[in-house]
């Protein structure tokens, strides 16, 4: 919820051309993808009319479980930071961002 105003904090026309964030496998569409920075390391698949299966060249850092912090033993084990990273980088302006959203807020 974005703060006072009693809304989801990803509005749901923007989703149709943004992501929430990378990860191993997402189904997008070409208004997504011409967002993208540099899709060259992700496998791109056509799967129907206007959307693609796009998934990491690499699933393996995505699936497999990382050893847990001993400081922080409850927690799910997050993906190595650089792979995510470098997704994120990858996938660039198809991203929300708080900025994007700002952007595009009717009550701004």
């Amino acid at each position: 919820m974005v703060p006072g105003r009693g809304r989801t904090a990803f509005p749901r026309p923007l989703l149709a051309s943004y992501v929430p964030d990378a990860f191993g496998v997402q189904l997008l569409t070409s208004a997504h993808l011409e967002r993208a920075h540099d899709l060259s390391r992700w496998r791109v698949e056509q799967v129907a009319a206007e959307r693609y299966l796009v998934s990491a060249a690499d699933l393996e850092p995505w699936v497999t479980r990382q050893p847990r912090e001993p400081h922080r033993p409850h927690d799910v084990a997050p993906r190595p930071f650089d792979v995510q990273e470098q997704a994120r980088a990858d996938f660039g302006a198809m991203i929300l961002t708080p900025e994007t959203i700002n952007a595009h807020d009717p009550w701004r």
